[in-house]
């Protein structure tokens, strides 16, 4: 399976995000969340194809 990421600029460096749906209809809660994806390294890394 694979996810569709967005490459974006943040802290300093390009980070993998994703886009998220939410719908929590007793509480009226719906749209879009953009959570970063945490590899749990220090370090992530993105080739520029990928990024592009």
């Amino acid at each position: 399976m694979r996810i569709p990421l967005d490459v974006r600029t943040y802290a300093e460096g390009l980070k993998p995000f994703v886009t998220m749906y939410l719908r929590i209809p007793h509480q009226r809660i719906h749209g879009a969340i953009y959570p970063f994806v945490d590899t749990g390294s220090p370090y992530t890394l993105i080739s520029k194809t990928d990024a592009e």
